[in-house]
């Protein structure tokens, strides 16, 4: 879908009498009328994010924290552009999916884990006892 994106400007007039300044207010919309506003911003705190993260790389000269491992210090410089290729295909999918798909994914994700753990740490208890067991009885 292409939008056109006309400037709509308006004047504002304060209203004390005393002030002969105007200030102008821009927004930019589309043909439906649609505010831009908060994409544009969402889209710029990425892109902030994105130069802070570069910021600290510069000053630290590329280099990874002391305390990680070989490597995760191999690994540091591509790191974050894997992220953003994998977080650009979820979006990619979940864009192109129905909204009850993305929803059910989600919820499928979120009562899977705590479950997988719960089954985890009842299996190790398990063999725990089992282990405590055999070492008490012989």
């Amino acid at each position: 879908m292409i939008f056109s994106l006309p400037i709509s400007t308006q004047h504002l007039i304060p209203p004390s009498r005393h002030r002969r300044s105007r200030i102008l207010a821009t927004s930019i919309r589309d043909s439906d009328d649609r505010n831009f506003g908060s994409r544009i911003v969402d889209e710029n705190m990425f892109l902030l994010r994105k130069r802070i993260h570069e910021m600290k790389m510069v000053e630290r000269n590329y280099e990874a924290p002391a305390g990680w491992m070989d490597w995760e210090k191999k690994y540091h410089l591509a790191y974050a552009s894997h992220v953003h290729v994998g977080v650009g295909l979820l979006q990619k999918f979940l864009i192109g999916t129905r909204p009850s798909v993305g929803v059910g994914i989600m919820v499928l994700v979120g009562l899977s884990l705590p479950t997988a753990a719960s089954l985890v740490l009842f299996n190790l208890v398990e063999a725990c006892t089992w282990v405590l067991d055999l070492l008490l009885h012989h």
